[in-house]
């Protein structure tokens, strides 16, 4: 009887830390995912400025040409000079 006393004890003892185990790591599951949703966020944030920065970029380059376009047809004097400037 004391054998099978211990026994169930010991196996008692074991379910508690497997249970123990399994809640640490889901805690360190969800926090890895927390980590890795919040990384995922800054990128998206991150390549969305960059993205925007681009286009804004490519606009600029888009004027700066028509403006050269521009300065090229009108006849020489001061507002060729101002705009070429």
């Amino acid at each position: 009887m004391q054998e099978v006393g211990l026994r169930g004890e010991a196996a008692e003892r074991k379910r508690l830390a497997d249970q123990q185990a399994r809640e640490v790591q889901q805690k360190r599951w969800e926090a890895a995912m927390q980590k890795a949703h919040a990384a995922y966020a800054y990128r998206v944030k991150h390549f969305g400025e960059q993205s925007e920065t681009w286009y804004q970029a490519s606009r600029l380059a888009e004027y700066v040409a028509a403006v050269g376009v521009h300065a090229t047809s009108l006849p020489p004097g001061q507002e060729r000079t101002e705009v070429e400037a």
